[in-house]
């Protein structure tokens, strides 16, 4: 039996994330009329579509959603169904972790750039703490015994 085809190669491995820019500046569609929306949500409705994810949004054909959204956030004790299709949402506008990083974009660093825990030493870094050939190798150290300096043998010849 045949083995399988090769993946194509635009099909192997990981793309690279997509970083999505600040919006302070974009513009806010206004509200419909008539909407009895508290302060809270109306607050909300600026921030969303200043949000980066917006970027990723088309004002005319992603509006309705948005709205929709906002709708149902406005239910006081929304049922399991109202529950799950506010999840659906936000996942389809990518305003979960989960469904930005299936979409393969990430929202700008916010503050300082992220500490890491130092990293092991490499195996020669290792033996060199171990081994004072490789230590004299690495470093290049000239030592001295009471202030007489011990030649250094490392390349075979006295210097």
């Amino acid at each position: 039996m045949p083995s399988p085809l090769p993946k194509p190669a635009r099909g192997r491995g990981k793309r690279p994330a997509e970083e999505l820019t600040d919006q302070d500046d974009a513009a806010v569609p206004a509200l419909p009329r008539g909407l009895d929306w508290s302060d809270r949500r109306r607050k909300w409705w600026r921030s969303v579509w200043k949000s980066p994810v917006a970027t990723k949004w088309d004002p005319d054909l992603d509006f309705e959603a948005v709205l929709r959204l906002g709708r149902l956030y406005e239910i006081i004790d929304p049922s399991a169904a109202v529950l799950a299709q506010i999840a659906r949402l936000e996942s389809d506008l990518l305003l979960n972790p989960s469904a930005r990083q299936r979409a393969y974009v990430t929202l700008p660093a916010k503050g300082p750039p992220e500490v890491r825990a130092p990293t092991r030493p490499s195996a020669r870094e290792r033996l060199a703490a171990v081994d004072p050939r490789e230590a004299l190798k690495a470093d290049r150290v000239r030592r001295s015994v009471d202030g007489i300096p011990i030649p250094d043998l490392t390349d075979g010849e006295l210097k």
